[in-house]
C-alpha cells in the first residue's frame, strides 16, 4: 500500500474525521505537517504555560523543538514547515484539539498528545518524522543499507589495502620539497581552494607521494578517505565503486555518521545505479549536512576532511573520469556543506587537463610534478641507498656497502633515469633478483642504457608494459577520431620524435632553415601544423609540447616536442620492447622523403615548393646513408612504397623543377659541412636512381618513363661530377653556372605521354 498522503496522514493522527489511525507502507520521508490548521492570529485571551508530553513514545525517532529566533522553521530535509499550530484570534475560541486523548498505535496508547490542551500556541515549532518501516526500527534499516553499501565497495582501492601490498612510498630524505608544499595546502583550513591536482608525467612518482601523505595524515586523524585507481584491477578501473567506497570510509569514522548513510541507502536501494553526483550527494553530502547538525557540540572539524584519488587517469573511459570530476565539483567545491579537501593525482591527460584548465580552475591548486621540481637528487639519494641495502643481503663479496656501487654508476644510472623515479626503481627491482650478482646486473641495465647491450631477459619489461598500453591508447583513439586517415599514428609520433630528438635531427639538419620549427615543418611536409598537438594529446604523462602553438606556458616561442624520460625513444627505436607498435628509423625517413617528393610538385605556395625540394637531396642521404651504416653486410633497400613515390614524381616533372632549383654549387642545409655536397649527392640521390633502375627490372615499367629516369640519371652523375672538379679546385665554381642541362626533352613528353594513356607507352 503506497505511503498517505500528508492531508490523510494528518487528519488520521489528530482524529480529524476519523476515529482510527493507521502506519502502514515504506518510510515516506520527513512531512511537513501543516494542512488543515488555521494558522492566522493568536488567542485573545491570556496562553496558559503548558507542559508539553514526550512525543518519543508516539512517534519514535521525531524531534520536537523550539526556538525563539525569527528564522522560519524547516524539515531537516529543508522543506519549509511554517507555524506548524496557531490558534485563529476569534470572539469566541474554539479548541483546535479533542478533550480525548487520540489512540496512538503501534508504539503507545498509555499517554495522551496534548490532552485536555486549551489557550495555547506553538511558534516556530521544528517537527521531524519519519515512519519506519513496518516491522523495522531505524537502527535495523541503517544496518540493512550499511550491508548494501559493503556489496558496491572496491576494498582493494584503499590505500592500505591487500592487494596494493608493498606499495611505492617516498623513501626517506626524498621528495622533502613537495611534500611540503602538500602538506602546507592540507592543513591551511582557511585557504578557499579545496583541490589539489597533482599531474606529472607516467613513473614521476604519483602514487608513491599519495601513499606517503596517506599515511602520514592516516596517523593523524585527518584521512578521511582514500580511494586509488588501477587500469589492471577490474574492480577499481572504472567509477561505479568510488562513491560507495569513500562513503563507506567515512561511516567507519563515526557510528551517527555511518548510521545515517546506512539510511540513506535504505531509502533508495537503486542509489547504486544513479549517476555519480546523486550518489554523492545521498551517501556523502547529506549524511555529513546531518551528522553536523545533530552532533551540535562536536568541534566545527570534528570529522576527518582529507581525501585522496591517485590515478584518475586510470579510471577507464574518459566519460567516467570526466564524471567524476563534475560530481566532485558540484558537490563538494561549490557548497560548504562539506568540510573535504580533495587531493588528487593523475597523468596530465586530454579530459583531466581540460577539466583543471577550465571549470576547476579557480579551485584548484595545480602542482605539476615532472615541470615545476626536479628530482634529480633525490633520485640519486633513492639509487644509492637501495643499492647498498641489496649489497649488504648479497653474498657477492666485492658487493659490500663500502665497495659497491662507485660514484660512477649511481651517476650513470641518474642519467638514464631522465627525472623520473620510475626507471630507477625498475632497476633496482631487476638488480635485487636473487640469481646473479647484483654487480653484473646493474651493469647489464647500464650497458643497456647506454645501449651497448640488448639482455636476453629484459629488466625493463614492466616499463615496456606501461608504455605499450600508454601508447596503443592513444593509437586506438586517433583511429577513432580519423577513420580512412591514410598516415599511421605512430610513424607521425616519430616524426616529430625524430625531427628534433635524435641524433642528426631534421630540424638541424636536414631541412632549410626556414622549417627548422615543429609546425613550419608540417607545412612543409603537407600536414596540419598542429599535428603535434592533435597526436599528443592523450601522450601527455609520456610526452610534452611546448611552444607558442601548443598553447603551454614554458615554452620560449618555439614548437617542439619534448620526451620526458629518455627511455622512451628507447622503446620506440627497440622492435622487441615495442612490439606491433615498433616504427623502423627507415620507414620514418622514407615517409619524410615521400612527402617531400609531394609537396616538391603540389606544394600550396612556391614557398613550400621551393623549401621541398631544397630539402630533398640532403634528407635522401640522411634515409640511405644511416641504413647503410646500422646494417653494412645489407646496405639500403628500396621498398615499394619510396619506388612508386619516385615514379610518380618523375611523371609529375619533379626532377626538372629540382634541377632548375638546386642551382649548381649550392647546398641548403647544414649537412654539407659535415660530407660535401658532391659525395653527399653521389651516395643519397644517385644511390637512389641506381635502386630505382634495379628494382624497376622486375616491375613492368613504361618504356618511355624508364627512358626520362635514366636521363635524369645522366644529368646528375654529370653534376655530381662538376661538384667534384670544383671540390678538387680543378674548375671555378662560376663555372657550373654556365652548364646547359636538357631540361625540355626528356621532362615533358614521356611523363605527358605516360599519364594520357594510363601508363603504358610503347
Amino acid at each position: 500500500m503506497p505511503p498517505k498522503s500528508r492531508r490523510a496522514y494528518f487528519k488520521s493522527f489528530f482524529r480529524f474525521g476519523s476515529s482510527k489511525r493507521e502506519v502502514k507502507g515504506r518510510p515516506s520521508g520527513e512531512h511537513r505537517l501543516a494542512d488543515d490548521i488555521a494558522t492566522s492570529g493568536t488567542l485573545n485571551e491570556p496562553s496558559v504555560s503548558t507542559t508539553l508530553p514526550s512525543l518519543t513514545p508516539y512517534l519514535g525517532h521525531d524531534v520536537l523543538t523550539t526556538q525563539d529566533d525569527a528564522v522560519e522553521p524547516r524539515l531537516d530535509s529543508g522543506i519549509t514547515m511554517g507555524n506548524l499550530l496557531a490558534l485563529a484570534s476569534s470572539p469566541t475560541p474554539t479548541p483546535v484539539f479533542p478533550s480525548t486523548s487520540p489512540q496512538l498505535t503501534p508504539h503507545s496508547a498509555s499517554s495522551s498528545l496534548f490532552a485536555n490542551a486549551q489557550n495555547f500556541h506553538l511558534q516556530n515549532l521544528h517537527y521531524y518524522h519519519q515512519i519506519p518501516s513496518p516491522g523495522l526500527d531505524s537502527s535495523s534499516r541503517s544496518a540493512t543499507g550499511w550491508r548494501m553499501l559493503l556489496e558496491h565497495t572496491a576494498p582493494t582501492a584503499l590505500y592500505d589495502s591487500t592487494a596494493r601490498f608493498d606499495p611505492p612510498r617516498c623513501d626517506e630524505d626524498t621528495r622533502l620539497q613537495v611534500i611540503e608544499d602538500i602538506a602546507t595546502w592540507i592543513e591551511d583550513r582557511e585557504s578557499p581552494i579545496r583541490l589539489l591536482c597533482m599531474t606529472g608525467a607516467a613513473g614521476a612518482g604519483k602514487s608513491a607521494l599519495q601513499q606517503t601523505i596517506s599515511e602520514k595524515y592516516t596517523q593523524s586523524k585527518i584521512l578521511a578517505a582514500s580511494f586509488f585507481f588501477s587500469s589492471a584491477d577490474p574492480t577499481r578501473n572504472h567509477n561505479l565503486a568510488f562513491v560507495p567506497t569513500i562513503a563507506y570510509q567515512l561511516g567507519l569514522h563515526h557510528s551517527q555518521l555511518r548510521h545515517f548513510i546506512g539510511e540513506a541507502v535504505d531509502d533508495d536501494h537503486l542509489i547504486f545505479q544513479r549517476s555519480l553526483k546523486t550518489q554523492m550527494e545521498a551517501l556523502v553530502v547529506r549524511p555529513v549536512e546531518r551528522f553536523r547538525h545533530h552532533m551540535p557540540s562536536a568541534p566545527a572539524f570534528s570529522l576527518p576532511f582529507l581525501v585522496t584519488i591517485d590515478g584518475l587517469d586510470e579510471c577507464n573511459g574518459e566519460r567516467r573520469q570526466k564524471e567524476i570530476l563534475s560530481a566532485i565539483h558540484t558537490s563538494l567545491l561549490l557548497s560548504d556543506k562539506t568540510p573535504f579537501r580533495i587531493f588528487l593525482s593523475s597523468r596530465p591527460e586530454l579530459s583531466i587537463r581540460t577539466a583543471v584548465e577550465g571549470y576547476l580552475e579557480k579551485f584548484t591548486y595545480h602542482l605539476r610534478l615532472s615541470d615545476d621540481f626536479d628530482a634529480t637528487e633525490d633520485i640519486r639519494r633513492m639509487a644509492l641507498r637501495r643499492l647498498r641495502e641489496i649489497g649488504r643481503q648479497s653474498r657477492d663479496p666485492r658487493a659490500q656497502p663500502h665497495l659497491w656501487p662507485t660514484v660512477e654508476d649511481v651517476d650513470d644510472l641518474v642519467h638514464a633515469a631522465s627525472g623520473q623515479f620510475i626507471y630507477v626503481a625498475t632497476a633496482i627491482r631487476y638488480i635485487s633478483k636473487r640469481r646473479g650478482s647484483p654487480i653484473q646486473r646493474l651493469q647489464t641495465v647500464l650497458e643497456w642504457g647506454r645501449g651497448r647491450n640488448q639482455p636476453t631477459i629484459e629488466p625493463f619489461a614492466l616499463l615496456d608494459l606501461l608504455y605499450l598500453s600508454i601508447l596503443s591508447n592513444a593509437k586506438e583513439a586517433w583511429d577513432a577520431s580519423n577513420p580512412g586517415s591514410p598516415d599511421d599514428f605512430v610513424t607521425l609520433l616519430r616524426v616529430f620524435e625524430r625531427y628534433r630528438n635524435a641524433a642528426y635531427a631534421y630540424s638541424s639538419y636536414l631541412v632549410v632553415p626556414k622549417y627548422h620549427e615543429s609546425n613550419d615543418f608540417c607545412l612543409l611536409l603537407g600536414l596540419d601544423d598542429t599535428l603535434l598537438d592533435i597526436i599528443t594529446l592523450d601522450l601527455r604523462s609520456l610526452v610534452r609540447v611546448t611552444g607558442k602553438y601548443s598553447g603551454s606556458l614554458h615554452g620560449e616561442g618555439c614548437n617542439h616536442l619534448h620526451l620526458y624520460h629518455r627511455s622512451f625513444s628507447e622503446f620506440l627505436n627497440t622492435e622487441s620492447r615495442a612490439k606491433t607498435l615498433y616504427r623502423s628509423r627507415l620507414l620514418v625517413d622514407e615517409f619524410i622523403v615521400c612527402r617531400l617528393m609531394q609537396q616538391a610538385c603540389h606544394g600550396p605556395n612556391p614557398d613550400i615548393v621551393d623549401g621541398a625540394i631544397k630539402s630533398l637531396q640532403s634528407s635522401v642521404y640522411r634515409m640511405i646513408d644511416s641504413e647503410t651504416l646500422s646494417n653494412p653486410q645489407v646496405g639500403y633497400r628500396l621498398t615499394h612504397k619510396l619506388y612508386e613515390a619516385f615514379v610518380q614524381f618523375t611523371c609529375d616533372n619533379g626532377w626538372a623543377l629540382f634541377f632548375q632549383t638546386c642551382k649548381a654549387g649550392e647546398w641548403y642545409t647544414d649537412l654539407s659541412g659535415m660530407f660535401g655536397p658532391a659525395n653527399a649527392t653521389e651516395a643519397g640521390l644517385g644511390r637512389l636512381f641506381v635502386l630505382v633502375l634495379e628494382y624497376a627490372k622486375g616491375k613492368d615499367l613504361d618504356r618511355a618513363l624508364l627512358t626520362t629516369i635514366r636521363v635524369y640519371q645522366a644529368i646528375l652523375h654529370q653534376k655530381i661530377h662538376r661538384l667534384a672538379a670544383v671540390e678538387r679546385h680543378e674548375i671555378e665554381p662560376a663555372a657550373l653556372l654556365l652548364d646547359e642541362l636538357p631540361f625540355a626533352s626528356p621532362l615533358t613528353s614521356p611523363a605527358t605521354h605516360y599519364e594520357s594513356d594510363g601508363g603504358k607507352t610503347e
